[in-house]
């Protein structure tokens, strides 16, 4: 529904964004919303992953109530990122998940990438700084009712 503090600062980081002609990943994509969202705010492909089934079926549900294209948003049941060179990878998911896809996520950016994590309580930042730092750098880090949404890039 979006009301959760990490969906709402996700959302609002994508507003604050420009989207528009980028490819967007979202990662453990449950019901749809931030790859919706990123499809409305301008980005010309959005691929949206999840390891459950039903997460996938209400994200296509939603995807088709929202009047998404077919061919500008793809939805599949995975727990593997195939989608490469994406200019915006978002992961609203919980802290383990995020340090099992790091590896992950280091082969499917660009240097110019954006990797926006959130699902993350702020006594959890120094866990996810000390598995990320060796790749990305943690540009900003933005915080909603001990949720935190943290901004990074992958380190040149």
């Amino acid at each position: 529904t979006g009301t959760h503090p990490t969906t709402e600062l996700c959302l609002h980081w994508m507003a604050q964004n420009n989207l528009c002609h980028k490819t967007v990943v979202d990662v453990g994509c449950g019901s749809g919303i931030l790859a919706i969202a990123a499809y409305y705010l301008g980005a010309s492909f959005v691929y949206a992953i999840d390891h459950d089934l039903l997460a996938i079926q209400a994200a296509e549900m939603n995807a088709q109530k929202n009047g998404v294209a077919k061919g500008k948003l793809q939805i599949v049941c995975t727990d593997q990122l195939d989608q490469s060179h994406c200019d915006v990878l978002i992961a609203n998911i919980l802290l383990h998940p995020l340090l099992e896809y790091k590896k992950q996520f280091v082969n499917v950016v660009k240097p110019s990438s954006k990797i926006i994590l959130s699902g993350i309580l702020e006594n959890q930042l120094e866990q996810l700084s000390q598995v990320y730092l060796s790749d990305f750098t943690i540009d900003q880090v933005y915080s909603k009712n001990e949720w935190l949404l943290v901004e990074t890039s992958l380190r040149h």
